[in-house]
């Protein structure tokens, strides 16, 4: 089985200097879905 695993992850976008994803942590196991929505 596969998973997909972050561990403390963030990021901070060219220009700016609040992170906009800040230390995430996010496992998505085999057979599940995760859609991420916001503006673009």
């Amino acid at each position: 089985m596969a998973s997909v695993v972050f561990e403390a992850a963030s990021r901070i976008y060219p220009g700016t200097t609040a992170p906009a994803v800040d230390k995430l942590n996010l496992t998505v196991n085999d057979g599940e879905f995760l859609v991420l929505v916001g503006p673009s």
